[in-house]
């Protein structure tokens, strides 16, 4: 793809331009990003807390260790069919490497041991020209779904909603980024391999690539009206032209707020012909033009948030001889408030932490979200059986969360999804899958 290779060459002339300032001793860690700075990862990325930091004697390099671990546990109420599986899992493990090195490179390394898998989630490298003109490089979250770009250590729930179904997760590939106007003004334009909507990409098996692009704005992060700084306003389009294998079909399962696959295309198999001989059923695959669209807010003002999200995709698919396009759309509104501490973008900020033999209990923290998502449902029946997948999935949630410090998190969220299809009975007559109703619990440890 030409962008791909304008995007490296100029890549490569900005480290050219920029080779100088290695020279120059670094500046002292900063503190955690604020939501503007969610695509400026210049500094050593944000953290949950002190970190354990080696330094050279001279102060090029730096070298910083942190780890995340969330225990949980989903339970699921009323399921008198015993169609879902209670679990206590770990959902994360990860311990974080990142580096900076002189005022120029920042670098991460994360891997990922949770749900029993080995999982490289971010091996990345960023040069910073200027706070406007920025290089990443690498393995890094897609500049495009808002709640996919807030880290999972910082999540308003235990899961995300279900406008991230729609949206790629973490890509390989180069992106060009900046903030101007005092930050006030931030874009991203990335060439990548190409993620599935709700899915990670670390390699590619054809020459098609995305191209995303995003643009954000905190109109009033100077402002003196301290309930106006932490607003942020964006959006993002990422377009690509994609190809999907029998091996490697290019479309994914998507999951509930439980974890549990609501939706899915029709995978090959094998059935009857005509003349009632057997024969190889195609499965569906991408093939053809994926685009996105997603606009988005978030804001915080002592101890309130919020955060809305709108996403649209559209991809050309093919079964056989037989193509079309399947089209979907979601959206979220999650709100929370913050008793004993403040809200923000990295996570609630306990005003007195819980320390044994001190006065501090920390912050309980009150959440609630509702999600929506809906497939367009013309000619949907030629990629989905209707008796195994959902078209419409519509979610509630509510939270409440104790937050010991900004190490320490406990989450009890109670989720409730129904749905529109996705259920066939012994008859073979087409319903609605059962509500699925779930307490999902998290212990989080993270430093």
């Amino acid at each position: 793809m030409q962008v791909w290779s304008v995007l490296t060459r100029i890549s490569f002339g900005l480290l050219a331009l920029a080779a100088p300032a290695l020279a120059q001793p670094p500046s002292d860690l900063p503190q955690p990003a604020t939501p503007a700075e969610v695509h400026a990862p210049a500094a050593l990325p944000a953290k949950l807390g002190p970190e354990l930091l080696l330094r050279s004697g001279d102060r090029q390099v730096q070298l910083q260790f942190r780890g995340l671990v969330q225990a949980d546990t989903r339970t699921f109420l009323g399921d008198a069919a015993g169609k879902l599986t209670d679990q206590e899992v770990i959902r994360r493990a990860r311990p974080i490497f990142a580096a900076k090195l002189g005022n120029l490179i920042t670098a991460q390394l994360v891997v990922d041991f949770g749900q029993g898998t080995t999982t490289l989630m971010d091996a990345w490298a960023n040069v910073r020209v200027a706070d406007g003109l920025q290089v990443q490089v690498g393995k890094f979250h897609s500049p495009f779904g808002l709640e996919r770009l807030r880290s999972g250590a910082a999540l308003g729930f235990a899961e995300r909603a279900y406008p991230s179904v729609l949206v790629p997760n973490r890509d390989v590939g180069i992106k060009i980024h900046g903030e101007v106007l005092g930050k006030r003004l931030g874009y991203a334009l990335a060439a990548l391999d190409g993620a599935a909507n709700s899915s990670s990409a670390d390699g590619d098996s054809g020459d098609g690539k995305d191209v995303v692009g995003r643009l954000y704005t905190t109109p009033f992060l100077h402002s003196d009206a301290a309930w106006l700084s932490g607003l942020l306003v964006g959006a993002a389009v990422s377009w690509g032209d994609q190809a999907g294998t029998a091996t490697a079909p290019g479309l994914t399962a998507w999951k509930t707020t439980g974890q549990n696959t609501f939706f899915s295309v029709r995978q090959a198999s094998t059935g009857k012909d005509s003349a009632g001989q057997t024969t190889s059923l195609p499965g569906v695959m991408a093939k053809g033009v994926r685009q996105r669209a997603t606009v988005h807010t978030y804001w915080h003002a002592g101890p309130a948030a919020l955060l809305a999200e709108w996403v649209r995709s559209s991809e050309q698919v093919q079964k056989g001889s037989d193509t079309g396009t399947l089209r979907a759309d979601a959206w979220q509104m999650a709100v929370a408030y913050v008793v004993g501490g403040t809200a923000a973008w990295e996570g609630v900020q306990p005003a007195h932490p819980l320390t044994l033999g001190q006065p501090g209990w920390g912050a309980l923290e009150l959440a609630a979200r509702w999600s929506h998502l809906r497939v367009d449902t013309a000619d949907l029946n030629r990629w989905v059986d209707f008796g195994t997948s959902a078209p419409v999935a519509d979610g509630w949630s509510a939270g409440l969360h104790w937050h010991w410090s900004q190490h320490v998190r406990l989450f009890a969220d109670l989720e409730r999804t129904t749905f529109v299809g996705g259920h066939r009975d012994a008859a073979g007559k087409i319903g609605n899958r059962a509500t699925e109703l779930a307490i999902l619990t998290r212990a989080q440890v993270g430093w």
